[in-house]
């Protein structure tokens, strides 16, 4: 089983539960990430190199590129077919 991270639980992960406070966390974070238990998407990656600060989750983030995914040609679909849905339209990826 893994566990697929958005952005959010990053963002709080490493704004609010620094290392060396919480030094088991970080150790068994680490290890499920080397157990390929922790991944991500490729869009969470450039939603966290979108913020512009060099800050530790950015530096993280480049550092472990391998847990965000791309997604294959099923999710893909998928992901159009949500989009069709005219209340998702609204919610404005691609623009800035």
């Amino acid at each position: 089983m893994a566990y697929i991270f958005d952005s959010s639980p990053l963002i709080i992960l490493f704004r609010h539960f620094y290392p060396r406070r919480f030094p088991s966390l970080w150790e068994r974070f680490e290890s499920m990430i080397e157990d390929n238990k922790i991944i991500s998407v490729r869009e969470v990656f450039n939603e966290i190199n979108s913020y512009g600060n060099e800050d530790r989750l950015i530096e993280w983030a480049r550092t472990h590129k391998e847990i965000f995914l791309k997604p294959n040609r099923e999710e893909l679909v998928f992901v159009t077919e949500i989009f069709k849905v005219e209340h998702f339209q609204s919610l404005g990826f691609g623009k800035k």
